[in-house]
């Protein structure tokens, strides 16, 4: 196999082409730290007439930005659900489940024993 130089290579290969959003990688990032969403960086963009997904600039901000973007954290309590709080209103067991047992009871034994698998979210 013979070998090519570098020159030779450029010569037959162009590089790989840069992110459209490459030239707003600084707007991005301080409209961004600002508190602006995703939603109003495409807004952005676009009256500056460059369109792309959602996902693109989430991926755009999370791999070549180095910024995370995440949604807002859900809170979280460790207290039992109760049945006054709606409990599992909806829920129909599974014809084995044995009929005596509450869903409410066992979900609630399991969240105040701390049981990692279960988490209640609050709204």
């Amino acid at each position: 196999m013979t070998r090519i130089s570098v020159e030779q290579f450029k010569q037959r290969v162009q590089p790989a082409s840069r992110s459209k959003l490459d030239p707003f990688r600084d707007d991005l990032l301080a409209l961004y730290s600002d508190g602006y969403s995703l939603d109003q960086l495409l807004e952005f963009l676009a009256l500056n007439e460059i369109q792309v997904a959602k996902s693109t600039l989430h991926g755009y901000l999370k791999r070549r930005a180095g910024v995370v973007a995440t949604p807002a954290q859900k809170k979280v309590i460790s207290a039992p659900i109760t049945k006054a709080q709606g409990g599992f209103k909806h829920f129909t067991p599974p014809a084995w489940a044995d009929p005596k047992t509450s869903v409410d009871d066992e979900m609630n034994n399991r969240v105040v024993k701390g049981d990692a698998t279960v988490c209640a979210d609050v709204s």
